[in-house]
């Protein structure tokens, strides 16, 4: 975002596949000291589990948080992208 507008420096297909929302259940997200490496936004939820959204690098590996037990991975589309990190 710059001046209230979405700045895109890259093709869609390239931001999709370097940006993940991740639910990390309760119980994990008890756990979570400081921020996720390449964490953009976070959310809490109302059932205690946060929403993140997570940004790599080209050729650098997902934090090891997206492999974590009960943790759930989501692609986002560009607009779901928008509404998470403009929050």
């Amino acid at each position: 975002m710059h001046e209230g507008r979405v700045v895109l420096q890259t093709e869609l297909d390239t931001l999709k596949e370097r940006h993940l929302r991740l639910r990390v259940p309760a119980s994990a997200a008890d756990q979570l000291v400081g921020r996720v490496p390449g964490e953009v936004a976070r959310r809490a939820l109302p059932d205690g589990a946060l929403s993140l959204v997570v940004v790599r690098d080209e050729g650098i590996a997902w934090p090891a948080l997206v492999t974590a037990p009960g943790v759930h991975a989501d692609v986002l589309s560009l607009e779901d992208l928008f509404v998470e990190v403009a929050e």
